[in-house]
């Protein structure tokens, strides 16, 4: 289905998790596995998770600021290890790893199958 960007969280990871953590869930609750991650290239990520037979990313939350993108990834993962999702969560390490430095704007996303 390709890549879902219209319904995407701006601001600070402080005031945004919340609202970005529901959004997570309504994707999590509609009963496929997920997997969480941050890019700062949504289309290429897409065409890499693509390959595994993911069917549709969410761009969930957008920064300009690396740490915010980490730190956002890494709650979501946490959260979604603790949530009644868990077992459909499919991220197998603890996220932030995969960023650049310089890039001009960086995305939380939910990838579901």
């Amino acid at each position: 289905m390709g890549v879902n960007d219209k319904k995407i969280v701006f601001g600070g990871w402080q005031e945004a998790f919340s609202e970005v953590r529901n959004k997570a869930n309504t994707l999590a609750g509609s009963n496929r596995e997920f997997y969480i991650g941050a890019t700062e290239d949504p289309d290429a990520r897409f065409r890499d998770h693509a390959t595994w037979e993911w069917r549709e990313m969410h761009l969930l939350y957008e920064t300009r600021s690396k740490s915010f993108a980490k730190k956002m990834e890494t709650m979501l993962i946490k959260w979604g290890e603790n949530s009644k999702w868990a077992r459909r969560l499919n991220n197998k390490r603890g996220g932030g790893g995969g960023l650049r430095d310089g890039a001009d704007y960086y995305w939380l996303y939910v990838v579901v199958y």
